[in-house]
């Protein structure tokens, strides 16, 4: 228990860190991190005091993971789907030869289209394979799509109506063809050349995630709203809530999920970002004189 809580305050830890590396380079500033509960007199239940130097004045620091619950995380790695794709094709032996992909489509695909995406290539590849020139790429974006219907094909746009209609979010991509060329004549594998980016479908997860956040079903724990109050009670000049992103979430959508809330849920939250410490990035994605970007 002692384990995982340390971890998840060294996560914590990194992600205000983060939040603090970039927001000092907007402004110039330096600033100091601490754990209010270190600070006798702010001792309080939001999770960090980010103070510039020579400054009386400090900001409040609240951390919440936006993590997707388990059952609805996708199969996301087109990596992992080369792997997928060799193994089959060495399952029954239908071609020879080390092949690689180049795509700009994003892995976008759920469990069960990953199933059907696996047998579509490898049909393509087993096709096509014999007739595959050493280090010379062959677009075969028409065939995988005339064998997996899911296969992108409209520009890029958040699918609105259906958010309206099923409180769904869907990210469409725009429609990339996918070139394989060939590594080595020897062999029997498919691996990733190039891939333009990473990303995944966002539906109703996303809004499960951001709503456990700010609502909790026993009731007991802290919400944001209240931990960063107390913040401002104590006197912080501004308050803000850190998403910490453990996947590539598009940011406007974020956005879009706390415009839907009830504002009443975030009264006492100056601005909302979402960080990555993974890639250093950091997104505002609300704030409270506007109530989205």
């Amino acid at each position: 228990m002692e384990s995982h809580e340390g971890g998840k305050k060294e996560q914590e830890r990194l992600c205000a860190q983060t939040f603090l590396d970039w927001l000092g380079s907007q402004c110039g500033t330096k600033y100091k991190l601490q754990r209010a509960e270190e600070i006798p007199d702010l001792k309080g239940r939001w999770d960090f005091v980010a103070q510039a130097p020579r400054n009386t004045q400090w900001i409040a620091l609240e951390v919440k993971g936006l993590v997707v619950p388990q059952p609805r995380k996708l199969f996301s790695s087109w990596s992992i789907f080369c792997g997928l794709v060799t193994r089959e094709l060495r399952k029954f032996g239908t071609i020879e030869g080390c092949f690689a992909i180049i795509t700009d489509v994003p892995w976008i695909f759920d469990q069960t289209q990953r199933r059907e995406l696996v047998k579509a290539f490898a049909e393509t590849l087993s096709q096509v394979a014999t007739d595959t020139a050493q280090g010379k790429p062959i677009n075969i974006g028409s065939e995988i799509a005339s064998r997996f219907p899911d296969w992108p094909t409209e520009p890029p746009n958040i699918d609105m109506a259906l958010w309206r209609e099923q409180h769904t979010y869907k990210i469409i991509h725009r429609p990339k063809d996918i070139s394989i060329y060939k590594l080595d004549d020897d062999g029997c594998s498919l691996t990733v050349g190039g891939v333009v980016g990473e990303a995944f479908k966002v539906d109703q997860a996303l809004a499960e995630a951001i709503l456990g956040i700010f609502k909790t079903k026993t009731g007991k724990s802290a919400k944001p709203n209240e931990q960063l109050g107390e913040a401002s009670l104590k006197g912080a000049t501004e308050t803000f809530l850190l998403l910490d992103s453990h996947s590539r979430w598009v940011p406007n959508i974020v956005a879009q999920v706390l415009s839907s809330l009830d504002q009443a849920l975030l009264s006492n939250i100056d601005a909302i970002y979402l960080v990555s410490v993974h890639n250093d990035r950091v997104k505002e994605v609300w704030h409270s004189s506007v109530g989205s970007v």
